[in-house]
């Protein structure tokens, strides 16, 4: 019993002592390290190597901490005197992840560095195009490709925000709809505000002159719905392209505006009722210029905001020599539409059984101005079985005064037809009292699109 007790004494005794602090060679207790860091924040959500900086109280001469992870996104740890580097796995998860680094160190209590990676969403998972639909708050990547290819364009020096509306009298702070873009990694990366917003944005990738290569409209809306219109005619959006509701009556129904075979938006009015046109970041907006001037595919590239006035506007388009391919049957470099959809085909409406009178439109509605289509509407000609097919009277950008008329009044909707009517084209009109589905419309005006699934 004696022993027993002996050597339970004997070894409590050597515990103790491995336990406690460490002697130096003259035999002097040595105090217990201390390490620290600060935790750090939120890292982006692209690959990419990092560094965290530690620092340790009563440090051993010659020891560096030990550094590992388990999780299988946090690779290569390495330390030095003074910091731990690490590398992170892309994230393209669209969500946020959380993971640990584990730093020990000789006798001190071992410190937790929590990392978290922001995740982002590529846009062009099912295909590249010129406008891309973003439904809530994160970080998005898209490449800097021409629209609906994969041709590159060109040597981008940098990236920038042109503008940014919410399509409403109110101008929006920049930053409210994007509030950073970069170009990483041969891509091109964008943040939203957190309070998500909806609105429209236009990004422009620029060479290292500041010339502008390309631009990509940026359509943060709800998802919009697809509608089948009926005899199989086709499938199209519930709403307008750059429309951020599909609700009648609905100032945010109204959406973008577009010159007839370009890529770029045009702004549309503020109101429902009165042709005032929505306020934006950029302010004020280029002048016009004639087609002699920027009549080429080349400048309205280098000039996305620019919109191209014809003084010759009833018989003339935007460009100086004639060009009808630059929206067709198949999808084009410079169709406007997101991946997976096209500007219409010119016969849908009528495919679906609407038919042109030009002295009535029982579909529309004089207080909400506009015309409803769904199976709820007030005519008698119906486009879908859904209740609601909207379409408001936002009226349009004439090419002629570069003046908005008409809404309230009348909506038009641009199409891929071309009317062998000299440089026109074939767009859709609805009037309080006339229903045009083959109207010859001047290329120089701007109006709606609404987009027809491929």
């Amino acid at each position: 019993m004696k022993k027993l007790l002996f050597y339970a004494v004997a070894l409590l005794s050597v515990a103790t002592a491995l336990s406690g602090c460490k002697k130096d060679e003259g035999g002097t207790e040595l105090p217990t390290p201390v390490i620290s860091v600060k935790q750090p924040k939120a890292y982006p959500g692209m690959s990419g190597t990092y560094s965290i900086n530690y620092s340790i109280e009563n440090p051993r001469e010659g020891v560096l901490p030990e550094a590992g992870s388990e999780d299988s996104w946090i690779t290569g740890l390495s330390v030095n005197e003074k910091s731990v580097s690490f590398k992170l796995s892309e994230n393209s998860s669209g969500q946020k992840r959380s993971g640990t680094i584990a730093l020990s160190y000789q006798d001190a209590e071992g410190a937790s560095v929590s990392i978290t990676q922001e995740g982002f969403t590529y846009l062009n998972q099912t295909a590249t195009a010129n406008c891309y639909i973003v439904t809530g708050a994160g970080t998005y990547v898209f490449p800097p490709v021409k629209g609906n290819s994969d041709e590159s364009v060109g040597a981008v020096a940098s990236v920038e925000v042109l503008w940014e509306s919410f399509g409403t009298s109110d101008a929006p702070k920049k930053g409210d709809l994007i509030s950073e873009v970069s170009f990483k990694n041969d891509m091109i990366y964008f943040s939203t505000n957190e309070n998500f917003k909806r609105g429209n944005a236009l990004i422009a990738a620029k060479d290292e002159a500041g010339k502008i290569l390309w631009s990509w409209h940026i359509w943060m809306t709800d998802q919009p719905e697809d509608q089948v219109y009926k005899n199989d005619a086709g499938i199209m959006m519930d709403r307008n392209l750059g429309a951020t509701s599909a609700f009648p009556g609905d100032i945010y129904a109204i959406g973008l505006l577009y010159q007839w075979g370009r890529k770029d938006p045009f702004l549309g009015s503020s109101s429902t009722t009165e042709s005032v046109m929505a306020k934006s970041t950029l302010d004020p907006w280029p002048s016009t210029v004639d087609p002699a001037t920027g009549g080429t595919i080349e400048y309205v590239i280098a000039n996305p905001t620019t919109f191209i006035k014809s003084e010759n506007g009833w018989y003339y388009d935007w460009l100086e020599d004639r060009n009808d391919n630059l929206w067709n049957k198949v999808k084009t470099i410079y169709d406007p539409c997101p991946p997976g959809y096209k500007v219409s085909d010119s016969d849908i409406w009528r495919l679906a059984g609407l038919r042109s009178d030009n002295s009535n439109n029982s579909a529309y509605d004089a207080i909400l101005h506009g015309s409803n289509f769904g199976s709820s509407g007030p005519g008698e000609m119906k486009l879908t079985k859904e209740a609601i097919c909207w379409y408001p009277a936002n009226g349009c950008r004439q090419g002629s005064t570069d003046k908005l008329v008409g809404t309230g009044t009348y909506g038009g909707w641009t199409n891929k037809g071309i009317s062998g009517d000299y440089t026109k084209s074939y767009a859709v009109l609805f009037k309080s009292n006339e229903i045009n589905i083959g109207k010859d419309e001047v290329r120089s005006n701007a109006l709606s699109v609404r987009c027809q699934k491929e």
